[in-house]
């Protein structure tokens, strides 16, 4: 991980190292354990289903690459930006991790473009942190809409079988995908454990409107 590369040994004190390692477990156990109200119900998007939902303002950072070292570095940066809003804005509460991709089609896995982390709307600006070798972290508002969206549970890498799922279904009710491909990770790898592959739950979704 390009955090840890530039870290002089001498400067670092065993207070430092125990402050690291507190914060990385905590942040283990937050992408391992986080849920979102939609795990209370087993069966809730089992199936492909449309719904409408509000624009979300996020933390976000733009992907240099797609590899494993690049998202620990994404995740730390957002989670390490949100804790440090946490000091002005008390009522923030920790959300699922999402990632938008390059537009797709059936068939092609694309790459990835996007992380982000929503936040409340009453967040206007960001905490300069002294993090210079993580990426950098901006507010953006990510507009929604009507969105096709499906549960997908398992390992990331075996999708496609519910992503194939889902712009059938997009196709059969009439709708064109306006977007690329969003993944909300309600549960997954952590910084320095996979945990269960099999037991990953990630939501789908594209945003999608009628043809004129």
């Amino acid at each position: 991980m390009r955090f840890f590369k530039n870290f002089d040994l001498k400067k670092i004190t065993f207070k430092k190292v125990i402050g690291l390692l507190i914060f990385s477990l905590l942040i283990t156990f937050i992408f391992h354990y986080s849920r979102s109200k939609i795990l209370r119900n087993e069966n809730v998007l089992a199936e492909p289903e449309i719904q409408e939902l509000s624009l979300q303002k996020v933390l976000s950072v733009t992907a240099q690459d797609d590899s494993v070292s690049f998202r620990k570095d994404a995740y730390l940066a957002l989670y390490k930006t949100l804790y440090a809003l946490k000091k002005d804005y008390p009522e923030i509460k920790e959300a699922p991790i999402r990632a938008r991709f390059a537009k797709v089609e059936k068939g092609i896995t694309p790459n990835i473009l996007i992380y982000a982390m929503p936040v409340p709307n009453a967040v206007v600006a960001l905490p300069v942190l002294n993090s210079a070798d993580l990426p950098p972290v901006t507010l953006k508002i990510w507009p929604y809409g009507q969105v096709a969206q499906i549960l997908y549970k398992g390992p990331h890498a075996k999708k496609s079988a519910t992503l194939e799922k889902l712009l059938t279904f997009i196709e059969k009710k009439g709708y064109i995908i306006i977007n690329g491909l969003e993944e909300e990770y309600l549960k997954g790898p952590g910084l320095f454990f996979k945990f269960d592959p099999q037991k990953y739950q990630t939501i789908l979704k594209f945003k999608i409107k009628k043809p004129l």
